[in-house]
């Protein structure tokens, strides 16, 4: 069976695959010469394209969405790290341990 290269027609248009019910990519896919596909091309649902531009679609999606996973990773490393308790600060002299220290009372 002869296969086509086809992606959606318009920007943000959903169109779906019958057999697996997966949403057909903006970059397109490769699909079977069936009757569906057809179809949907006849109405301007889907237009032809090539193999090779799918691949290049397909390699900017994964870069693109790989370097959303790296900014969100990181923005959320700074927001844990921002989010981390303070120290508390050591006494810098002698005079602030000896004052940190309970005292006693007269009646002890």
């Amino acid at each position: 069976m002869a296969e086509l290269h086809l992606k959606p027609a318009r920007e943000g248009d959903i169109i779906r695959d019958p057999a697996s019910g997966r949403i057909l990519p903006p970059e397109g896919e490769t699909k079977p010469r069936t009757t569906h596909w057809l179809r949907r091309l006849d109405r301007g649902e889907v237009v032809l394209t090539n193999a090779k531009a799918i691949a290049e679609g397909k390699a900017a999606r994964e870069a693109a969405e790989k370097e959303a996973a790296e900014a969100a990773e990181k923005a959320a490393a700074e927001a844990a790290k921002a989010a981390e308790p303070t120290p508390e600060p050591a006494p810098e002299t002698e005079a602030a341990e000896i004052a940190a220290k309970p005292r006693k009372t007269a009646k002890e």
